[in-house]
């Protein structure tokens, strides 16, 4: 048994309260696949085969419009999964799925994740508290979209990311988010031109600089008031 994949989903939530024996069984059924950044896993529209959990990097959910605008739903982290619905409908995929790094994705087809979440209620009563957070999330993606502009939405992610991945330093709280600005626009619903424009007034602004090729946040009390602007 490949000990540090028994580790690894014994921390994701909807295993975690699974004897160590019937987790052995399951962990056997995960297999390991690494994509490179910006890979499409999946299309809205396609036959759902595969559940996913995020072991490194970043993974977005969006949708497409008929003209090819992309409405941005969430961003997977580690230890986050998804394609839930087809799970519960057996219906195809609700949304596309894209890596936003590069990705390593613990795998598992669906058939088999039905199968356990059948035999295992304990594993499908954790999706509830999943989906009504993701739903909560849903909910404020929705309304910041239509409530408010890009520079606010662009000050909400910087703090986010501050918050989970920032690293104190004498010249302030730096972010190693490795997110082209396409990547970024990706994420707030916009052109990569304005992200551009915005970080530029950012530091404008004296809120962040960029040091070697990474964000460094000089006013976090500014940032704040600018992702708190409706």
């Amino acid at each position: 048994m490949d000990q540090h994949r028994l580790s690894f989903l014994s921390s994701v939530a909807m295993f975690a309260n699974l004897p160590r024996k019937e987790l052995e069984e399951i962990a056997d059924d995960f297999h390991i696949h690494t994509y490179a950044s910006e890979t499409t896993l999946f299309w809205e529209g396609e036959e759902a085969k595969a559940f996913y959990i995020v072991a490194a990097g970043r993974v977005r959910l969006y949708k497409l419009s008929p003209d090819g605008r992309e409405q941005p739903l969430f961003v997977m982290r580690p230890r986050d999964f998804f394609d839930i619905p087809p799970l519960l409908d057996n219906q195809p995929h609700p949304a596309s799925g894209t890596t936003l790094t590069d990705a390593r994705l613990y795998v598992i087809g669906r058939s088999r994740m039905v199968e356990i979440m059948q035999r295992h209620p304990q594993v499908a009563g954790a999706l509830l508290p999943y989906l009504s957070k993701r739903l909560r999330e849903l909910a404020a993606l929705t309304g910041d979209l239509a409530f408010t502009n890009v520079s606010t939405r662009l000050a909400r992610l910087i703090l986010i990311y501050a918050r989970e991945e920032g690293k104190p330093t004498p010249h302030g709280i730096q972010l190693s988010w490795g997110l082209s600005h396409r990547q970024i626009g990706y994420l707030i619903g916009t052109a990569r031109e304005v992200v551009t424009r915005s970080l530029r007034h950012f530091k404008q602004q004296g809120v962040l600089h960029s040091e070697h090729g990474r964000l460094v946040i000089d006013d976090w009390e500014a940032l704040q008031e600018l992702a708190n602007n409706l």
